[in-house]
């Protein structure tokens, strides 16, 4: 699967312009502005898709990058040593060549801040909930977790896609701003490079 994955975003994405025209929506869908986001086993897939390598048995280094992707959100993402991830020191690590916007959302919880920490800036974010109720599965939006964390992840991604795909002020402007923590009650943490 974790082969495929990388693949299935691809391959997806080469069908939309059909996609678009087939259910009426190709007013509606830029191709050229085309963001992901997922949780958990997906968000590897969108980290491998926006330009992180693996080690998969014999294959070191492993890139799925995929350039058609403009901006991705990934939910609670994986350190190093979890599905091929990998840190070497210095500049050799997994998430080295990411250049695309990212946000990460993540939990206290194993490495889940490491791809942020990683990641080379600029146009880089992480809402960390620094909080013992938020867990792997508060991302599952059917989860049993507070309403306001649903609430918290879903305004934060999508005035990160309104940021960073649709290019708008307002968006980038509440990004900027100090809005998600006072709003969480200093709940979220809030980083940016």
């Amino acid at each position: 699967m974790r082969y495929l994955r990388p693949g299935d975003v691809s391959a997806v994405i080469s069908q939309i312009p059909a996609i678009a025209t087939r259910f009426g929506l190709s007013e509606r869908i830029n191709a050229s502005r085309l963001g992901v986001a997922g949780h958990s086993f997906g968000a590897y897939t969108v980290i491998t898709a926006v330009g992180a390598t693996v080690n998969l048995g014999t294959l070191k280094g492993k890139s799925f990058a995929d350039s058609r992707i403009v901006s991705a959100m990934a939910l609670s993402p994986q350190g190093p040593g979890r599905f091929g991830f990998y840190d070497n020191g210095g500049d050799d690590h997994s998430w080295a060549a990411i250049s695309l916007p990212v946000l990460t959302v993540a939990e206290a919880g194993p490495d889940r801040r490491v791809p942020f920490e990683k990641m080379p800036a600029p146009d880089k974010m992480e809402a960390f909930l620094n909080e013992p109720r938020a867990t792997h599965d508060t991302f599952n939006l059917n989860s049993d977790a507070p309403t306001e964390f649903h609430d918290w992840i879903r305004a934060t991604g999508i005035a990160w896609f309104d940021a960073t795909l649709q290019q708008r002020d307002t968006a980038r402007a509440w990004l900027a701003s100090d809005a998600l923590v006072q709003v969480s009650d200093g709940l979220v943490e809030v980083s940016r490079k």
